[in-house]
């Protein structure tokens, strides 16, 4: 699910509030599922929009935005950062 991420990386590129609005139309129907969706949209994708390079944007924000990690699930979630003086290092792994 890929929100905010821009459509060259398969995701629908809608602004923050559409991001919020599909989270609450979730939290209606299912609380924990809201939960996950948006944790992979507000922080997961964000972290790769923001501070990824083009490879991994390439990589990682086309699988985050069409569904292909859920064939190893929460697998986004084990990128290990690693910071120096301001400066966030997200291994291709």
């Amino acid at each position: 699910m890929g929100i905010e991420t821009p459509e060259e990386y398969g995701g629908a590129n809608c602004s923050f509030t559409s991001a919020i609005i599909a989270i609450e139309e979730l939290a209606k129907v299912d609380p924990s599922v809201s939960v996950l969706c948006d944790v992979h949209n507000t922080l997961v994708n964000t972290i790769f929009r923001t501070y990824g390079t083009k490879e991994q944007k390439e990589k990682f924000l086309t699988m985050l935005s069409n569904g292909s990690v859920s064939r190893r699930p929460f697998s986004a979630l084990l990128v290990v950062l690693t910071c120096d003086a301001g400066r966030v290092i997200l291994p291709l792994g």
